[in-house]
Formats: C-alpha cells, sequence, structure tokens
C-alpha cells in the first residue's frame, strides 16, 4: 500500500483488497498474452533443438538463447537493487 500512495500521492484510493484483487488479475493477463505469444511463435525448446539436428536451422535455437540471455540480465540487475 506504501508503494501505490508514493506513485499515486493524495489520489490513492485502493484498499487492500482491492490490490489483492488487482495483483493475480494482472498476472493472470499477462500470463495469457504471453502464452499466446509463445504458443504462435512457435517457441519450443525441444523444437530449437530438433531443428538443429534434422533440418540445419538454428533460428528458433538463438531465440531461445536470446530469451535465456534476457531473463539473466533481468535477474542479475534485480538482484543488484537488493
Amino acid at each position: 500500500m506504501s508503494c501505490l500512495k508514493v506513485t499515486l500521492g493524495k489520489y490513492c484510493r485502493m484498499e487492500k483488497t482491492e490490490v489483492a484483487l488487482l495483483v493475480p488479475l494482472l498476472g493472470l493477463c499477462l500470463g495469457e498474452l504471453l502464452g499466446a505469444t509463445v504458443q504462435r511463435t512457435q517457441f519450443c525448446t525441444m523444437g530449437a533443438i530438433s531443428d538443429i539436428f534434422f533440418i540445419g536451422d538454428w533460428n528458433r535455437f538463438w531465440a531461445w538463447v536470446l530469451a535465456l540471455g534476457c531473463t539473466i540480465g533481468q535477474g542479475v540487475s534485480g538482484m543488484s537493487t537488493l
């Protein structure tokens, strides 16, 4: 609640129950968006490895490596703020 007061100032009128409902709903919406994107782009680790061995295509593998690098970068930057 204190974080909301800092960002919203004197206009903060959210109750704890509203925040407790907002956070899971926001997570659900973001999860649905990410899931739809991953399914639409066929982002699959096993598919990336099989593409390398069977057809010699490295595109999905490099997309997977890029996602892994971004995740590690965000984790490191998040840990440095602690």
